[in-house]
């Protein structure tokens, strides 16, 4: 599902204290993260992305930042890079993964932060009055069911198979077809259920082998790692077959895919 922008103009996304109408920082945060991003200049949108997801990761998963000042401090960093990738590209995709941010601010570091903040009664108008408005087409297009169905209809599975399946990819035209050549029976998009009745959606299912195909295809993303990491646990869970291809493997599908179906006892 494609998230919400979660941002509230008027409260300071970092502190929560009341700030500009038009703003979603206050002028104290909203300084702090323009001090942040002086050390990381990156021009490409792409660059911007990787580094937010790098340094989500860092906090999340390791210890490398211990102290509260050096954890706000990274926090305004993740911040100004979204800020940037949105003034230059007028992109709001970081935007979109704030909510990863938010998970981070715990009280302990707002309570710092309103510990050192500096009083400021100026109430100019903000420099995010443009951005509010964008996040708020963003969210009312999202809600609106018309528009979710044009973004299907805008990327309709363009690849067609030899068997005549229509794959969304490159990679999985050459998956689907090697499983075609090879007499291997599959069905394209299986749908997943968990015992909460939510649906997952897999790449290929082998039902001679009852076994589920994976192709990975983007693995320095955190959001497409954190999907990765999701499907497979459901897949133990459920006591899935399951056989992961990765884009190292379309070169040689006869040696790995055929190997690892005989890895499974078949």
């Amino acid at each position: 599902m494609i998230p919400l922008i979660e941002l509230e103009f008027g409260k300071c996304f970092i502190c929560e204290e009341t700030c500009n109408q038009h703003s979603f920082l206050c002028d104290y945060c909203n300084s702090k993260c323009e001090e942040a991003f002086t050390n990381f200049v990156y021009f490409d949108k792409y660059d911007l992305t990787n580094r937010f997801f790098n340094i989500i990761d860092i906090l999340t998963y390791s210890n490398i930042i211990t102290s509260t000042e050096n954890k706000i401090n990274a926090i305004y960093t993740l911040i100004s890079i979204a800020l940037e990738q949105y003034e230059y590209y007028h992109d709001l995709y970081l935007f979109t993964k704030l909510h990863y941010v938010k998970g981070l601010i715990t009280e302990q570091i707002i309570n710092y932060i309103k510990e050192h903040k500096k009083i400021n009664d100026q109430n100019n108008m903000s420099v995010h009055f443009e951005l509010m408005q964008d996040v708020e087409k963003y969210n009312i297009n999202l809600t609106d069911v018309k528009n979710i169905s044009n973004f299907r209809k805008n990327n309709p599975n363009d690849y067609i198979c030899n068997d005549g399946h229509n794959v969304r990819s490159l990679s999985e035209l050459v998956i689907d077809n090697f499983l075609y050549d090879n007499n291997i029976k599959h069905v394209y998009e299986k749908s997943v259920y968990t015992e909460e009745q939510k649906i997952y959606t897999a790449d290929f299912y082998l039902p001679q082998f009852d076994i589920y195909v994976e192709f990975w295809g983007i693995l320095n993303n955190y959001e497409y790692k954190r999907k990765r990491e999701e499907k497979l646990q459901l897949y133990e869970q459920l006591n899935l077959r399951t056989i992961e291809i990765f884009p190292e493997h379309l070169k040689s599908l006869s040696d790995y895919l055929l190997l690892e179906i005989k890895k499974h006892g078949i």
